[in-house]
């Protein structure tokens, strides 16, 4: 498990240990509640002034990231065409997260929110490798290897704010920008190549040393709006779409037995969805469901060097689909908590 994540789950213990004595010290200086009838208002409202919440968390992620790549080839001194792809690589992303999310909100107008993300269980499914090698059959699957993962590392960090332009005693809408930061890095070691097509000396088994390190970084400023409904007292859905044609991708693939350097260059959109009910169960605290779904296209350009000499560039299609539920528990702080 990795240390950070190992951090995160450590200082969600902590704050759950410290619910009981701040439940019990909101719970007396909550005031009286007469006959008379409460307006519903939204956890978020606060007129004038800052309220901010805190909350850990969990999450079971599925999915891939995978890249493809093929021709048009360039070598030095000219370009081969052909067809796409002549290869595929797919990495897990069945692992589970640690969160800590934050969120502040001024004067009821002005959300901003953030959250980290580390890893605290590596994907258990295999890395699939895939090639079309022959010419005149180039949709005949001709070499097709899985590799388990021997390391894994990630980190998450996301960062969004917005302005409501709308607000209502149930409902709130609010547009906004972010920006998302993800890092994905994998050691793999084969189990087993052999040729479904039946080409001969395609046919053995990994020796578990670790074959291949892949690494990549998605970079995207983004475009959002939000929704937040308040159904009854002491409950919200929170809703959000996100999308931009700005996505970025760097990635990083090293082939150790043939000492071979990969790197890529892309761009291409991205698009995410996330719905989320969240309970105020005792003064201040509340805990929260949801799910979240994330797609990333990008196409771009990959260098290959063999030893350290540059070799060829090929061009590169790399897609994330990212699925992920989540549990949280967490703390409001400043005005406007029930």
């Amino acid at each position: 498990m990795p240390r950070n994540g190992l951090l995160l789950v450590a200082g969600a213990l902590l704050t759950l240990a410290a619910a009981p004595q701040a439940l019990a010290a909101g719970t007396a200086a909550a005031p009286a509640v007469g006959s008379k009838a409460i307006a519903v208002q939204p956890m978020t409202t606060v007129e004038g002034g800052v309220k901010s919440w805190v909350s850990l968390g969990i999450e079971q992620w599925s999915g891939e990231t995978m890249y493809q790549i093929g021709y048009p080839v360039a070598f030095d001194g000219g370009v081969e065409n052909g067809y796409f792809p002549f290869s595929e690589l797919e990495f897990p992303l069945d692992v589970n997260m640690a969160s800590l999310r934050v969120g502040v909100e001024f004067s009821d107008r002005i959300p901003v929110y953030a959250t980290l993300k580390k890893p605290v269980k590596d994907p258990s499914d295999n890395m699939t490798d895939k090639d079309w090698i022959t010419d005149s059959n180039p949709t005949r699957l001709d070499i097709y290897s899985e590799s388990s993962i021997s390391s894994f590392d990630a980190t998450v960090f996301d960062i969004d704010a917005g302005y409501k332009f709308l607000r209502m005693p149930q409902i709130a809408l609010s547009a906004g920008a972010g920006y998302l930061f993800q890092k994905f890095d994998y050691d793999v070691r084969l189990l087993h190549q052999w040729s479904p097509s039946g080409l001969p000396g395609y046919d053995y088994y990994g020796d578990g040393q670790t074959a291949l390190n892949y690494e990549i970084t998605y970079k995207v400023p983004y475009m959002q709006m939000r929704a937040e409904f308040r159904p009854i007292p002491k409950a919200e859905i929170f809703a959000r779409i996100a999308y931009s044609p700005w996505a970025a991708a760097e990635d990083h693939d090293q082939h150790f037995l043939r000492n071979k350097d990969n790197k890529g260059d892309l761009d291409g959109d991205y698009l995410n969805f996330a719905v989320e009910g969240r309970y105020e169960f005792a003064p201040r605290w509340f805990v929260s469901a949801g799910y979240e779904y994330s797609y990333l296209d990008l196409d771009g350009t990959m260098t290959a060097e063999f030893y350290g000499i540059y070799d060829h560039t090929v061009t590169e299609h790399v897609e994330s689909h990212q699925s992920v539920f989540f549990i949280t528990a967490g703390y409001l702080f400043g005005k406007g908590a029930n």
